[in-house]
């Protein structure tokens, strides 16, 4: 007979749905979660976002074969959001960042872990399109997200466990690429779900799918019943790939339309869409 209290503490990987929140698409993968996020009150670490990708990124390095088990990962959004709250205090650039939402090289150099960024293997691209690009001369000659992720993938040390902090949208979340698997690590549950409270790892395989949704009903998770007949979807995509097509339709999507066109409607300068558009994968290696 399992050990609830075991299970408590080290969780496990479930099969979920996860409905866009447009709800035009699904996604079918595997899920972990933690027990908090970094808005929970016991952990207070409300724009810690960037401390908390380093510090994961260092434990993924020291771990290189490992995901963190649901204790550790509690564990590690409480450290990351200790170490944000003590760069709030010491920092001289509170007036830089007044809402204490740092970017990765203040965080860097504060030296939270012995970590470093490899400017030569990281990525820098903009969610486009063909109208976007004729419109905005910023996005001419630019990499595309499409083009920064095939770059990432085929990257010469492709297939090694290599961990990328990736930022958008003023918000930053861990990638691990492995030769068979993508692991998407992020601390703010709202990012998954509306309502989510809990830390997660998104783990994008083979058997990985998007499709295609008849209804549009909103933003939820479920968990899928092993052995329980699909009816036949409409793929988008389907097993590591994946990965890319979550970023683009359910994190990127809905939210970068609307922002988007607030900004437009707002007269908005190409500064203010240049930040909108761009995401950033920054490689880092442990010193």
């Amino acid at each position: 007979m399992p050990d609830n209290n075991q299970n408590e503490e080290f969780g496990s990987w479930e099969e979920k749905r996860v409905v866009s929140r447009d709800g035009k698409f699904e996604l079918i993968t595997e899920i972990f979660f933690a027990s908090i996020d970094q808005r929970d009150e016991k952990v207070a670490g409300g724009n810690a976002c960037t401390v908390l990708a380093a510090v994961i990124a260092d434990w993924l390095h020291k771990n290189p074969k490992n995901m963190p088990h649901r204790r550790q990962f509690d564990n590690l959004v409480h450290e990351g959001s200790s170490e944000w709250r003590k760069l709030c205090a010491v920092t001289d650039k509170n007036n830089e960042f007044s809402d204490q939402h740092f970017d990765l090289e203040t965080v860097i150099e504060a030296k939270i872990r012995n970590l470093s960024v490899m400017t030569d293997m990281s990525y820098i691209g903009f969610f486009s399109s063909e109208d976007m690009i004729e419109r905005f001369g910023f996005l001419e000659g630019a990499m595309t997200f499409d083009n920064v992720w095939n770059e990432l993938l085929h990257a010469d040390n492709a297939g090694e466990g290599r961990v990328y902090i990736t930022g958008w949208n003023d918000h930053f979340f861990v990638l691990k690429v492995e030769k068979d698997a993508i692991y998407l690590i992020d601390t703010l549950g709202e990012r998954l779900i509306e309502g989510c409270k809990q830390a997660y790892i998104l783990k994008f395989h083979e058997g990985s799918m998007i499709c295609k949704r008849e209804t549009e009903d909103g933003c939820q998770t479920e968990n899928i019943e092993k052995g329980s007949e699909e009816q036949e979807k409409d793929y988008l995509c389907k097993g590591m790939g994946c990965c890319r097509e979550y970023i683009k339709e359910f994190l990127a999507g809905l939210p970068l339309r609307e922002l988007l066109e607030h900004d437009l409607q707002r007269g908005l300068v190409e500064k203010a869409l240049h930040q909108r558009l761009q995401i950033e994968f920054h490689y880092t290696v442990p010193l």
